[in-house]
């Protein structure tokens, strides 16, 4: 994956401002660390989240590909 844009790294940013702001509201204090951690934790299950639906036929459309393809490669 490429770098970023500036306009990506400019929506996260203030994405990631107004969370801060937001949970400081409710007497929330993070500090970089913390919000670093969330940061990692959301990108990891997002990522798993992705790989898992791009690697398994959970739509009936999809289930229909996969056994067009198995046919086409000759399993059954």
């Amino acid at each position: 994956m490429g770098e970023l844009d500036e306009r990506t790294k400019a929506l996260v940013s203030a994405i990631a401002l107004l969370a801060v702001n937001l949970l400081a509201l409710f007497g929330v204090q993070l500090n970089h660390d913390t919000v670093w951690q969330v940061v990692a934790a959301v990108a990891v299950i997002a990522t798993t989240i992705y790989g898992a639906w791009k690697n398994h036929n959970f739509t009936p459309e999809a289930q229909k590909a996969q056994e067009y393809l198995n046919m086409l490669k000759g399993k059954e």
